[in-house]
């Protein structure tokens, strides 16, 4: 029997979660080698949080292409063409011999990986409803969280090795590499492709569907506000380790891996509540622990408490709940839309990416380094999150099915 037919609904969930991780395998091997790409390119170091807000701003804009054509051609074809290119620009990023290129390559990742959290997504939509597509895709993005626990400290390994910054472009290469080589034997999973998704008009009347449903459009935002609180952390934590704290290279990638356990700790908690209280309850739960664990940060930092190890033990209690925000989020967004699970898909990807790489642009030349003033920022949005969690529940298109 071929390999492909043995394959269960388990196991492309499983891979759903692999593939879900390359975006932020390919983001945060990088950053406990930013002072060194810094001196290597002769670029500040304050201009190092690019490398992050190029990729994902390019994300954002692949995330928009890549969902129709998968409704249209099947997510299997776009995806092994998209991860050949992604390969590609990790190998230019790593020959980069100034900022400039390096950032195209970034771009070209970018882009490219933008069809990956998109169409696994997708995958998801096409074999689950309901709250178990909600369990399926808290599983799926606690398997994601193996990129931000490992990827770092393969970055700082490198370094250790004296392997230099430019192995870990190569290294992201190898990993999309045998995600590749197993894609190739996984089964198409959409039933019905969509010959006319990618026409101006079907698409544009397909996308105001979206956007304009009482559901799906209001978790667009709830993910795109959550998105943002993540992306500043990872955008910015190492200045703030850097700065106030003198933390880098293999001290900080060991700090920073360990908040990915709370990521694997809030998606184990997420899959057993979404049962008993339904999956907005359990995202209001999840957002509330977001907030006072910046809240924290905010009280030991005006009191001068805060140390390396204080931070890293509240980023990760917040790590607890904001995955668990966003991949219910998600599926709040997904759930209406199966016959369009791309587009629906595209659109919440595209929307919370560029979002976050704008607004953490924005927010960094506030933060300078500065853990208070980061911690607030990231309070008041995850403070946010919860409020319009809350409404939510409290609207009339809340439903005890979710």
């Amino acid at each position: 029997m071929p390999i492909a037919e043995n394959l269960k609904p388990t196991h492309r969930v499983i891979f759903a979660g692999l593939l879900m991780s390359l975006s932020a395998f390919a983001i945060d091997i990088n950053l406990p080698l930013f002072p060194a790409i810094a001196t290597s390119l002769s670029a500040p170091l304050s201009a190092m949080p690019a490398i992050v807000t190029v990729f994902l701003l390019f994300t954002g804009i692949g995330n928009l292409v890549f969902g129709p054509l998968s409704d249209k051609y099947g997510r299997k074809p776009i995806l092994v063409g998209t991860m050949l290119a992604f390969i590609g620009g990790a190998i230019l990023s790593g020959l980069a011999q100034s900022l400039n290129e390096l950032l195209i390559g970034r771009a070209i990742q970018g882009f490219s990986v933008g069809s990956v959290a998109v169409i696994a997504t997708a995958m998801l939509r096409d074999l689950f409803t309901g709250r178990e597509l909600a369990r399926s895709m808290a599983i799926a993005t606690g398997i994601f969280s193996v990129g931000p626990i490992i990827a770092p400290l393969i970055g700082a390994g490198i370094a250790e090795v004296g392997g230099g910054w430019r192995i870990v472009f190569y290294a992201t290469a190898i990993y999309a590499a045998l995600l590749l080589g197993f894609l190739l034997i996984t089964p198409e999973t959409i039933n019905e492709k969509q010959a006319d998704a990618t026409q101006p008009s079907i698409l544009w009347q397909n996308s105001k569907d979206i956007i304009l449903h009482p559901q799906s459009g209001y978790f667009l935002v709830v993910s795109g506000i959550t998105m943002i609180s993540m992306i500043v952390i990872v955008a910015t934590a190492p200045a703030i380790f850097n700065n106030e704290f003198n933390v880098r290279g293999t001290q900080f990638a060991l700090l920073f891996a360990i908040h990915g356990t709370g990521i694997i700790i809030g998606q184990m908690i997420n899959h057993r509540l979404i049962p008993i209280y339904g999956i907005v309850k359990t995202s209001l739960i999840a957002a509330l622990i977001m907030t006072v664990s910046m809240l924290f940060i905010v009280v030991f930092a005006s009191v001068q408490w805060l140390n390396q190890y204080w931070l890293s033990l509240f980023i990760t209690f917040f790590a607890i709940g904001f995955l668990s925000v966003i991949s219910n989020a998600l599926s709040m967004v997904l759930q209406p839309h199966g016959d369009k699970a791309g587009l629906a898909a595209s659109i919440r990807s595209a929307s919370s990416m560029v979002m976050a790489a704008v607004a953490t642009s924005v927010l960094s030349l506030f933060i300078q380094g500065s853990a208070l003033i980061w911690a607030i920022a990231i309070c008041m949005l995850s403070f946010l999150s919860a409020f319009l969690l809350y409404r939510w529940l409290r609207s009339p298109y809340a439903t005890k099915e979710y």
